[in-house]
């Protein structure tokens, strides 16, 4: 179980670093980027990790990258919340990329 603070500023809590630091460890900053997406369209949480499991942005242990959904309401509301986790921060601008054009197209997986 992982429990955080709830920090009602838009950005505000420690929610990037304590899912980044227990996926890649407390020192994932020395050798890791790390960024948070807003603005992908809403889904809802099932769809939304499905989406990156069929699209191949899911996060891998064995590579050390790719992306976590952070908060998904149930009603699917305007956006999803994402973690964007690779080795640089090129490829997580790469990762971001891929993310809002696989969840602006619209498909959901089945």
């Amino acid at each position: 179980m992982l429990l955080n603070e709830i920090n009602a500023r838009w950005g505000g809590g420690l929610v990037l670093h304590s899912v980044a630091a227990a996926l890649l460890g407390d020192d994932y900053a020395d050798r890791a980027a790390v960024s948070s997406l807003r603005d992908v369209p809403g889904t809802g949480l099932d769809a939304a990790v499905s989406r990156l499991r069929q699209s191949g942005l899911a996060f891998s242990h064995a590579t050390g990258e790719g992306v976590v959904v952070l908060g998904a309401g149930p009603d699917a509301g305007p956006t999803t919340e994402m973690l964007v986790l690779a080795g640089t921060r090129a490829r997580t601008r790469e990762l971001e990329a891929t993310t809002r054009s696989v969840f602006e197209a619209g498909v959901t997986p089945p």
